[in-house]
């Protein structure tokens, strides 16, 4: 918290806040926190999940009205929409979770799979509000591109449900060598089930692509601000 204060002071930003996440939540002393950011001079709140899908909708939407956002965390993924008001679902799939659950101790990468996308299915089930918006937009999908696909930029990248579709399927035909080579690339555990929940949410919410932005939660901070002036 010291070291991101005198970050924010270099750039001149100001004021200094801060948004806790699930891992927060979830944490016995996440509110232990609060009381050291404030001696840093940095206001901090702890998001509950209405306030975490606020904000993930505000940075993949940059405010505007009529989109589905997915923003996948580590902990736990959370789908927003809004046409008019904010409709939301929130579940601990996050990216660390799911390769804990599904992928680290897995030889074989189509169960592993598999087995991902059925506990993701009744989780979409709840999320019918998803379905039928301008466009679908990721949030937090730069490690999947770092790991697993063709390098460039992350903002405004539109991934085809073809495309998603094709990475996943080399992944889940490969051989158990290849997978167990796969598992010791830099971030994997960020990139193989953010490719999986991708292709599983595309497809469950009707759309023919993602398009992803490399703007993080914080960032909701900002565009709430602006909105709000």
């Amino acid at each position: 918290l010291g070291k991101f204060k005198d970050a924010c002071v270099r750039d001149g930003a100001t004021p200094i806040v801060a948004v806790g996440t699930a891992a927060f939540r979830d944490a016995a002393n996440g509110a232990t926190t609060i009381a050291i950011a404030a001696r840093h001079g940095i206001t901090m709140e702890i998001a509950d999940e209405r306030r975490e899908s606020d904000l993930a909708y505000l940075v993949g939407s940059l405010g505007r009205d009529g989109l589905a956002v997915i923003d996948n965390g580590s902990r736990s993924i959370e789908l927003a929409a809004r046409s008019g008001t904010l409709q939301y679902s929130v579940f601990n799939l996050g990216y660390r979770v799911a390769y804990e659950a599904f992928f680290a101790t897995a030889a074989d990468p189509a169960p592993a799979v598999r087995a991902f996308r059925d506990r993701l299915m009744p989780e979409l089930s709840k999320a019918a509000f998803m379905k039928g918006k301008s466009k679908l937009v990721g949030v937090e999908f730069g490690d999947m591109i770092e790991a697993l696909f063709e390098q460039g930029q992350v903002e405004g990248r539109v991934l085809t449900i073809e495309e998603l579709r094709r990475r996943l399927d080399q992944i889940t035909s490969s051989s158990a060598g290849d997978f167990a080579a796969l598992k010791q690339k830099p971030n994997i555990d960020r990139a193989l089930p953010r490719l999986v929940a991708a292709v599983v949410l595309t497809e469950a919410f009707g759309y023919a692509s993602l398009e992803l932005t490399a703007r993080e939660l914080g960032t909701g901070l900002i565009i709430e601000a602006g909105l709000t002036k």
